[in-house]
């Protein structure tokens, strides 16, 4: 979900234009410095709260360190851990959700940044050149 949601907020960003959140004109404010501007606020949480679940992976781990067969040091890490990653990740999910079913496409957008930037798609033709054996440096 951080990688869609940082693949939204760069396609947002306004040199690009791509995609946007769903922006509740009547409910909702811009930017704190730039009103007109609309920030991803919500992939913005899906990103940050992301972080905290990759975080809880190395306590995790270091939960598999135990005497013998099993003793219960990792006990209070997992009553923690998991509960936490189950709730955030349940949420994350959800808000994607959100974003996905109400995300605007800008496809005449698209279709400027095809025309103006064509080496975008450079990395296909690269492909199909090398497919027929000329060397990716000369493609």
């Amino acid at each position: 979900m951080d990688k869609i949601g940082t693949e939204i907020r760069n396609l947002q960003r306004p040199e690009i234009n791509e995609v946007m959140e769903y922006f509740d004109v009547k409910n909702q404010v811009g930017s704190s410095s730039m009103p007109s501007k609309r920030n991803p606020i919500t992939c913005e949480n899906i990103c940050s709260l992301s972080r905290i679940i990759r975080a809880y992976v190395t306590p995790e781990m270091e939960g598999a360190v135990q005497w013998h067969e099993r003793d219960l040091t990792n006990s209070g890490l997992e009553r923690f851990t998991i509960p936490y990653s189950s709730i955030l990740t349940d949420y994350i999910l959800n808000k994607m959700a959100e974003i996905l079913y109400t995300l605007y496409v800008n496809v005449d957008a698209m279709e400027k940044n095809l025309r103006d930037s064509p080496l975008c798609i450079s990395e296909r033709l690269t492909i199909d050149l090398a497919r027929k054996n000329v060397d990716r440096q000369e493609s």
